[in-house]
């Protein structure tokens, strides 16, 4: 080849070869905020290019679901206070390496999660954040860009006069980890409560990433109807107990299943902390009287506890479940499918937005996932329903249902799944399942569901469809409403769930 040959494919190299800019973080860590060496996470989030933050927005709590960014970390061992490091190309990344950064306008954060009590670092106290640092990607670029740990978790605020909470330890949990575990709910009082009147009920279980401290919600909600006209709303709270259950363990969302790797947490919750916020308020101890209900995460919850312990919960109403059949995980057939990522030779999504363009896929979703940690303790969605339906691998961690890089289905522990599995336990056991599903269950779910969720609520319907009837009429009060155009968020704003305080009244009501 000539001299000139070879000058012209090295500037077409040049031309066509993807452009790269030196991009890296200086992270410090602010006087006064590590009282002493911790072990931890390190993570830099990011949001861009040219994506502004709109008001409440950062990039620490991104719905990456909706929009995937880029997210970098590293772990890191006796850090504290005064020290620094950086992030750079040997940091673990997600989505794109950090000379990948395409040019344009960015913003980022900075998050040091040393604690392993909950799944999001902003319900962890004495986690650190830096504050929000815009910077841009450019054939400039050269600089580290600076972001100091100064912020300390402390927590949601909760106002005391209008939320009680009960924390007791577990002698369950606590004996099945060797150490101390807890229980806590949030308890908000009736409107115009009479310390010597019985009380109903209602436990809600909150969704993934919700908590205890969500109380606070239920009780500005009543305090705003004290001065207002009566209504079925003032009624049914004029009537009840509103306790708000917290969900959470290192593992994220318990979903209150006894689990081979989590602990008993549906023991725990029926035989410690019931009995004892029933020792501790005045509320009427039977099924008539208590009422479960909660969503997504919160919604399989509800479903599992109301199916489990039906002589506990007398009537439950849960909406947007998480998979309640395992032939639909999301869109993953866990029993027959072979990978857990594609199917006939296309990406499986895991999200979508209210015009089905799909937002994020299952293989996306599951490798930032990885960013959190490599042993299926993340904490985030996958991990933690593979904490409380999988097998447990030691030291608290469930087995992986699938390979993390190829996707290939492990069938062996597809089989441990089963017993989660709410339609399969209907279809092999429908004369203890099919009255519980017709009498006592109010399910609603959108038809646009976010994540796919109305998939495994019609195979369940239709399982539920085919068997023979049972009970009458007048028993039969249960129903599976799949709402058409309704998403994970906007199916609140349908008549069917605007319908459940009617129908809770009318419930407790009763005789």
């Amino acid at each position: 080849m000539t001299r000139l040959a070879l000058a012209c494919t090295a500037l077409l190299v040049l031309l066509f070869a993807p452009i790269s800019y030196a991009t890296s973080f200086v992270v410090d860590v602010a006087p006064k905020t590590l009282d002493s060496p911790v072990n931890g996470r390190l993570f830099v989030f990011i949001v861009g290019p040219n994506r502004p933050l709109h008001r409440g927005e950062s990039p620490g709590g991104w719905d990456f679901c909706a929009e995937p960014m880029p997210v970098y970390a590293t772990s890191v061992k006796q850090l504290k206070a005064g020290d620094k490091l950086v992030i750079d190309e040997m940091a673990d990344w997600y989505l794109a390496r950090l000379n990948e950064l395409k040019p344009g306008k960015y913003s980022a954060m900075a998050v040091l999660d040393w604690h392993d009590e909950a799944s999001g670092w902003d319900m962890e106290p004495g986690n650190l954040s830096s504050k929000v640092v815009t910077f841009k990607v450019d054939e400039r670029s050269s600089e580290p860009i600076k972001l100091t740990l100064s912020e300390v978790v402390n927590g949601p605020s909760i106002d005391p006069k209008r939320v009680e909470i009960v924390d007791i330890k577990s002698k369950a949990l606590s004996n099945f980890h060797g150490r101390e575990i807890h229980l806590r709910a949030g308890v908000v009082k009736p409107i115009n409560f009479d310390e010597g009147k019985p009380y109903a009920a209602i436990y809600e279980v909150p969704g993934f990433g919700g908590r205890h401290f969500d109380a606070q919600r239920e009780a500005e909600r009543r305090a705003g109807m004290t001065k207002g006209k009566q209504s079925v709303a003032k009624s049914l709270a004029e009537k009840t107990f509103y306790i708000v259950l917290d969900p959470e363990s290192p593992n994220g969302h318990t979903l209150f299943a006894d689990s081979d790797v989590n602990g008993p947490y549906g023991k725990a919750l029926t035989q410690e902390l019931i009995p004892e916020l029933e020792h501790r308020y005045p509320l009427v101890a039977d099924a008539k009287h208590r009422i479960i209900t909660g969503h997504s995460s919160g919604g399989w919850a509800t479903c599992w506890l109301q199916m489990q312990y039906p002589d506990l919960f007398g009537a439950a109403w849960p909406s947007s479940p998480d998979p309640v059949d395992f032939r639909r995980f999301e869109l993953v057939d866990i029993y027959d499918g072979r990978s857990f990522y594609e199917r006939d030779g296309k990406d499986i999504p895991s999200t979508r937005d209210q015009k089905d363009n799909v937002t994020i896929t299952v293989r996306q979703e599951a490798s930032r996932e990885e960013i959190f940690t490599k042993d299926n303790a993340s904490g985030q969605q996958w991990d933690s329903w593979q904490a409380v339906w999988g097998s447990n691998a030691g030291h608290f961690r469930p087995k992986s249902l699938w390979d993390p890089i190829s996707g290939e289905i492990d069938r062996f522990e597809a089989e441990h799944y089963k017993k989660y599995d709410l339609s399969l336990l209907l279809r092999n056991d429908p004369a203890r399942y099919a009255p519980i599903w017709r009498e006592r269950m109010h399910l609603v779910v959108g038809g646009m569901d976010d994540y796919y969720l109305n998939e495994a609520v019609a195979m369940l319907r239709d399982e539920l469809a085919k068997l023979p009837p049972t009970g009458d009429e007048k028993t039969n009060n249960g129903y599976i409403k799949i709402v058409p155009g309704k998403g994970h968020g906007s199916i609140y704003e349908s008549a069917e769930m605007k319908h459940f305080d009617d129908e809770m009244l009318e419930f407790l009501s009763q005789p």
